[in-house]
């Protein structure tokens, strides 16, 4: 069976096909490396590709102690778990809250949390904590 590809959009870009992520060293005063590579159908979402990327590192000795990623990748589960199962601080700009909560104020957005890595607790502005 050959593979087929997909139509994607993003903000103002429309095409058909596959989306490959790049994953590449950026040392001071060193030569930038590639050190992974993912392909997916155009469909992939990027959120759902942090995990898969840190198992291909992780299976090749290659994981980083940071992962700077664009606004497509982070979400708090992603965050937690590069650090819980693989040691990675996974860093880039959060996606903004969308949940009906949020729009009619009666909601916080994900910087109203504090996360306490260490005790492993996130607390909420009520005060309230939570494993």
């Amino acid at each position: 069976m050959t593979p087929s590809p997909r139509g994607r959009k993003k903000r103002d870009i429309l095409w058909d096909g596959y989306k490959a992520h790049l994953t590449e060293t950026c040392e001071p005063d060193t030569p930038n490396l590639i050190t992974n590579v993912a392909t997916t159908d155009a469909t992939v979402p990027d959120r759902v590709m942090a995990g898969p990327i840190h198992a291909s590192l992780a299976a090749r000795d290659c994981l980083p102690g940071e992962h700077w990623v664009d606004a497509g990748y982070p979400s708090a589960a992603a965050l937690a778990t590069a650090r819980r199962e693989h040691g990675i601080e996974l860093h880039g700009p959060l996606q903004a809250v969308t949940v009906a909560q949020s729009k009619n104020g009666g909601g916080h957005g994900q910087d109203a949390f504090t996360i306490d890595w260490d005790r492993q607790h996130v607390t909420c502005p009520n005060g309230a904590t939570s494993t």
